[in-house]
């Protein structure tokens, strides 16, 4: 059979179940039934069967794996395919990922010449820092604090100040010496675009996620004291604030990595 059950994998199991059913009839029979001469039952698919399936998925997975590599040729198409391959649990919607991909990298390569004139244009620098921009700023994994309410002090004597009121989602390790930091929401981006410029709201996309050292704020000392009482507690239940000062260590990083 395809799943790999054979004739005496069948007679095994049929003796099994008949002995069983005699033994609980009459305990009796446990001291008269030969088990050292029972049928053997293979605990699962025979070692022929799972190299067939592992080599039948292998020869599936080389067209799609060829697609993926002309995917990472293009750089901005590739952390899409990598958060999408971590999402999909299933091999099938991963196989459709890199295809589809591949196609929107085919389809961009078309634009690649009126790209090339738009740079010799007054308008290069503002599409650059929208496409910086547009590229960068998202997280792969969940989020571990949701920021629910941000305000930005600016005293006239000293370094500004941000302040931060975060939710976590109970799920990750609050011990942690760095967080990362994004903004998402497509209608405040465009709200700030039309208060700042495109371009500079672009620029500002592109530095993100910032990275949020454990010696720039208290905020993980926070965490620390609350996360044995709230370790076990809904996404809804846990809320704190902090103040993060501005330092050195806010060094800005647009690489697409998760929190540390």
């Amino acid at each position: 059979r395809s799943d790999g059950v054979t004739l005496q994998d069948f007679r095994a199991w049929r003796w099994r179940m008949m002995t069983q059913v005699m033994v609980d009839n009459d305990p009796h029979w446990a001291e008269l039934v030969n088990w050292a001469e029972a049928p053997l039952m293979r605990d699962g698919p025979s070692m022929r069967t799972n190299i067939w399936k592992e080599v039948k998925s292998l020869v599936c997975d080389v067209p799609f794996l060829l697609a993926a590599l002309v995917t990472g040729c293009a750089v901005w198409r590739l952390p899409t395919l990598l958060q999408i391959a971590r999402e999909k649990p299933r091999a099938s919607d991963r196989r459709a990922a890199a295809a589809t991909q591949m196609f929107l990298t085919f389809r961009d390569f078309l634009v690649m010449p009126l790209f090339v004139v738009l740079l010799f244009t007054p308008r290069a620098p503002r599409t650059l820092a929208e496409l910086t921009g547009g590229s960068g700023g998202t997280l792969p994994d969940l989020p571990a604090l949701e920021v629910v309410e941000m305000k930005v002090y600016v005293p006239v004597v000293g370094s500004p100040s941000l302040r931060l009121r975060c939710r976590t989602n109970g799920l990750h390790d609050l011990g942690r010496s760095a967080l990362r930091l994004s903004i998402v929401g497509a209608k405040f981006w465009r709200d700030a675009g039309r208060v700042y410029g495109r371009m500079s709201v672009g620029l500002l996309r592109s530095f993100l996620p910032l990275t949020i050292q454990a010696n720039a704020t208290d905020l993980f000392d926070r965490l620390r004291r609350t996360g044995d009482t709230y370790q076990r507690a809904r996404p809804s239940e846990m809320a704190g604030q902090a103040s993060v000062k501005s330092s050195p260590s806010l060094t800005p990083r647009p690489t697409q990595v998760s929190d540390q």
